[in-house]
Order: C-alpha cells, then structure tokens, then sequence
C-alpha cells in the first residue's frame, strides 16, 4: 500500500519540523489520499480519500506531550487523585524540559496548593527555585537570593521522611546550601521594606515567585 502524493520538506540541521511548519505552512492541515493495490501486473488505484491530519503530530515531541497532559488534566472528573499527581508533576517536570522554568516553577507551586504533602514536588520545587537563583544572579539583590535559599530550605524541611529517596536527597541540599543564608545582623542590615516579624520569626516578599512572604531562615553560627 502506497500514499501517493507526499510533499517532502528539507529540514535545516537543528531544527525541529513544528518550526519549519509555523514559519510557511498553516491552514487546516486536510488533505487527500489515494490508496493502491498490486495484484500480479496490475495496479488497482482508489479514488481520492478526504484525510484530516492532526496538526499537534508536527509539533516538537515536548510540546505534544504537554498538549497530551493538559487534555488529561481537563478531564479531571474521571482522574484518581494519584492519576491526577503524577500528570502534574510530569507536566511541571516537562515545562522545565522545555527550558520554561518560571512556568515549571508555578506549576508546582499549584500542584502543590493541591497535594501539599507532595514530597517529589516538594524536594523539586526547591531545586527549581536555587536554578532559577542562579540563572537570575545578576539582577537579583542579596535579599531576594535569601527568600529563594529560605523558600528552598523550608520546601526540603518538609519533605516527608517515609519517602527516604527524597528525604535524603533534601538533606543533602540542606546542608549544602544553609551557609549561604544571611545570619540575624546580616538581615536586619539591608533594612528590607518587605521585612515583617510574626512572634519572633522573620518573613520577606518577593512576589515575582511567591504570593505570600516567605518565612525566612538564618544561618546559624
């Protein structure tokens, strides 16, 4: 059997095919095909067949996948509460794939308005808030880097500690990246306007990441 009629399109070394197609080609994506058969010498030829191709298969692999996750989500009524998890996550996990970490990052704060006691979640968000810290050092001030490592902290502090893959890896993280912490004197030194003190326990906003303030953790001496 033989598709007759094809169109072949050089790809530019590097590029993906969702790219070449949203640069020259759009429309409706239908089509029409001829179906053949061989018997012996002969070649029996069906007349033109109206085929509707689906415009997501042209797309990057990462973001038909994200289109897939979110069609899942949408279905939410039919979806058990761990079904509805683990999509979250892999969404959230995909967007970083993506090199979309301000999204990744969102998305597991949802997810984990949802399931807050979501340990994978948890000990990812932390990760992915030190990344975006990093990614972000230059225009980022002294304070604002110390509710992102806070943030982190108190994200792998409550990892639960039934779950010893992830709990020993938050540990890890902890112990790793504690000393960058501002101690007391160091806080109360950048005279933060956002700098609120709830029954002996510093808090600060940075609302391009957070909602609400942050506790704030010090380094200890």
């Amino acid at each position: 059997m033989h598709l007759f009629r094809t169109k072949k399109i050089k790809i530019p070394t590097n590029h993906y095919l969702g790219e070449v197609l949203d640069s020259a080609y759009y429309g409706n994506f239908n089509t029409k095909i001829r179906f053949s058969l061989k018997i012996n010498d002969s070649i029996i030829t069906s007349s033109p067949i109206l085929f509707s191709l689906d415009s997501t298969l042209f797309l990057p692999y990462n973001q038909r996948v994200l289109i897939k996750l979110d069609n899942l989500l949408n279905d939410e009524k039919n979806l058990k509460p761990k079904e509805n998890k683990i999509i979250q996550i892999t969404k959230c996990m995909v967007l970083r794939e993506n090199h979309k970490l301000l999204e990744s990052i969102k998305c597991l704060q949802n997810t984990l308005v949802e399931f807050p006691n979501f340990s994978k979640a948890q000990y990812l968000l932390g990760n992915y808030l030190l990344i975006f810290a990093s990614k972000n050092e230059k225009s980022l001030n002294d304070m604002q880097v110390n509710i992102i490592i806070s943030e982190a902290i108190n994200l792998w502090q409550s990892v639960d500690k039934d779950n010893q893959y992830f709990y020993n890896k938050a540990k890890d993280n902890i112990m790793s990246f504690k000393k960058y912490l501002l101690s007391e004197n160091q806080l109360l030194n950048k005279n933060d306007d956002n700098l609120i003190i709830i029954n002996g326990k510093y808090y600060s906003s940075f609302h391009k990441l957070f909602k609400k303030p942050i506790e704030l953790q010090l380094k200890v001496k």
